[in-house]
């Protein structure tokens, strides 16, 4: 398990619910890290996602996530054309980032 600086694991929200996400979620926890929260435009489609990966947490925006106690790295899985304004807004919460391709 990967721990932040307060020795609880690391909590990251994945952005996205397509395609990218299924290979974040995996991968995040083969890494040791805890997906806390799902992030996505549909609300249904987001809730689905989520209780097929046990995710316990969905968000409409990053906003919405960066809010939830115990985010503390976001990914990015969504199509590439949205990666920089995802991006800063992470970091302006001073957040690690992880972006796809």
């Amino acid at each position: 398990m990967v721990h932040s600086g307060s020795g609880r694991s690391v909590g990251v929200a994945v952005v996205g619910t397509g395609f990218g996400c299924f290979t974040h979620v995996r991968a995040l926890r083969h890494a040791g890290m805890e997906v806390r929260a799902l992030v996505g435009r549909d609300p249904e489609r987001t809730a689905r996602r989520a209780q097929l990966f046990g995710v316990p947490q969905v968000a409409r925006t990053l906003a919405d996530a960066l809010a939830l106690p115990g985010i503390d790295a976001v990914t990015i899985a969504t199509p590439p054309h949205t990666h920089a304004e995802l991006a800063l807004e992470a970091l302006a919460y001073r957040l690690q980032s992880l972006l796809g391709r």
